[in-house]
């Protein structure tokens, strides 16, 4: 340990304080297209972001000052509706607003085309998810259990078992604000707001969420999380209960604070419950496989050590690190053309049980 710790200081003073241009013979790469978007069926629009790829020897860092690519020709064809067409677009830098002629279809093959004089055509196609169905049977509050009990039916089980499927929901609750100032029991000012507060908190033993992404109980077969992600196996089922805990119909509170001039200021809140909207939403393999390997890039180059693992402290200081290859399903250039549904539910009457 002693000798390995007089060695180190030698090797980074080998490694850093001797300044030596060293040639690059290696193939120089012309920049490419990236781009990168998610299409969702039912929807007549999408946003695609449009930039370039960077040599890593070029002296503009992208991370300085991001390069806008003017004008690219973006190209959309449809294999089930050879009518589909661009109608309108508008760039803000290097993001991209489509507008279409007739909204997307589900289990369609989308083929996007992007074109520049300087970079290049890059070309994706993506097969568009189907629908994410889902019907809320009942909703409900228990007082003893404070409590919000959800069930649903989900009467699709889709046939590519690959794919990942999640749901998040947003409780809401209506509160009134109400502030008094006084002093010397004069009232100076009295002011009442209402705005929505939001919280989000779910839970389920259903096995329909037997899945390794989600959070379990080790005592107790109960996924938990701000999101559930679904196991497709189990999809088909009804009568799937969703709850939350700690939740109030509805309560008041009061902070009273008395300032240096004497001036009370008295706040009274009334929270009523509101409703609760559920987001569902299934992404493809694509965007699986992006999501993944990003997250293996990123944790990859997060610059943590073990600080006696010196292979992979010198190998990164010399470039030998072998690199994590992103995933792109992009012809001619790089990122990434995925597929999304969405499907929203909301709960507006929840009923006291």
């Amino acid at each position: 340990m002693k000798r390995l710790l007089y060695i180190l200081p030698i090797l980074f003073a080998a490694l850093v304080s001797c300044e030596r241009e060293i040639p690059y013979n290696g193939e120089y790469e012309d920049p490419k297209l990236v781009i990168q978007t998610s299409l969702c069926a039912g929807t007549d629009n999408f946003t695609c972001y449009v930039d370039r790829s960077y040599f890593f020897l070029e002296q503009t860092n992208p991370n300085d000052k991001e390069e806008t690519i003017k004008n690219p020709t973006i190209e959309v064809q449809s294999a089930l509706n050879k009518s589909l067409k661009i109608v309108s677009r508008v760039q803000n830098g290097n993001k991209h607003t489509v507008y279409l002629s007739h909204p997307l279809q589900a289990n369609d093959t989308i083929r996007l085309v992007v074109s520049h004089p300087t970079y290049g055509t890059a070309v994706a196609e993506e097969i568009l998810m189907p629908a994410f169905e889902a019907t809320l049977k009942s909703s409900v509050w228990e007082p003893k259990k404070k409590q919000c009990r959800f069930v649903f039916d989900f009467p699709t089980q889709y046939e590519r078992p690959d794919l990942v499927l999640y749901m998040k929901s947003s409780l809401y609750f209506t509160v009134r604000t109400i502030v008094t100032k006084e002093r010397n029991d004069t009232i100076l000012s009295c002011d009442t707001t209402d705005y929505l507060k939001t919280i989000t908190n779910l839970k389920s033993n259903n096995k329909v969420f037997e899945s390794e992404k989600n959070n379990k109980y080790d005592n107790a077969q109960i996924y938990y999380g701000k999101v559930l992600y679904f196991n497709n196996a189990y999809l088909s089922s009804k009568g799937v209960e969703i709850y939350t805990d700690d939740i109030l119909y509805a309560y008041d509170d009061t902070t009273i604070n008395t300032a240096k001039d004497s001036t009370i200021t008295t706040r009274n809140y009334t929270y009523m419950l509101d409703s609760c909207v559920f987001d569902f939403e299934a992404q493809s393999p694509t965007k699986t496989i992006f999501n993944n390997s990003m997250a293996a890039y990123w944790g990859m180059n997060d610059d943590y050590y073990d600080e006696m693992d010196l292979g992979a402290l010198l190998s990164d200081l010399i470039g030998m690190e072998e690199p994590v290859a992103v995933y792109s399903n992009v012809e001619g250039g790089y990122g990434i053309v995925s597929s999304v549904t969405r499907h929203t539910i909301i709960a507006k009457e929840i009923k006291k049980e």
